[in-house]
Formats: C-alpha cells, sequence, structure tokens
C-alpha cells in the first residue's frame, strides 16, 4: 500500500517549491559526458565510442561495459 503524504499549503497559495535548477549530476560533470547506449552509465569522451543505430549516432562505453551484446560474443 501506498502512504499517505500530506502536503502543506503556503502562504502564498503555492503547495510545492520550484526546482533546483541545474542538472541533476552537479558540477563535476562537464558537456562532454553522455550516458552509454546500453548500460546509461555517464562516462568522460575518452572512456566511451560511437556506433551507429539506424539514422543515429549512439554512445557506449569502451572498454564494453557488462551490458553490451559485443562483450557477450567475445566472451
Amino acid at each position: 500500500m501506498s502512504k499517505d503524504i500530506t502536503t502543506r499549503i503556503a502562504p502564498d497559495g503555492l503547495r510545492y517549491t520550484s526546482k533546483r535548477t541545474g542538472s541533476p549530476f552537479g558540477s563535476s560533470c562537464s558537456p562532454s559526458t553522455r550516458s552509454c547506449f546500453y548500460c546509461g552509465v555517464h562516462r568522460a569522451a575518452d572512456q566511451r565510442k560511437t556506433f551507429r543505430f539506424g539514422n543515429r549516432q549512439e554512445v557506449i562505453c569502451d572498454p564494453p561495459c557488462e551490458s553490451n551484446p559485443a562483450r557477450k560474443k567475445s566472451a
């Protein structure tokens, strides 16, 4: 069962506060990080490579991560 969540209406009439601005990854990540197509882990440019999937360039881990089908073929 779900918990009953109680909220309070602020004096200005708002129930919720605004989200914080910025990335959830913090300031330590630069724009050069992207997530792996297979495992979703963010990697720097020197730890990833691209491959073509349909009409798009996708980013994958290099060396291949556990989720990469190419790693399973070579094992």
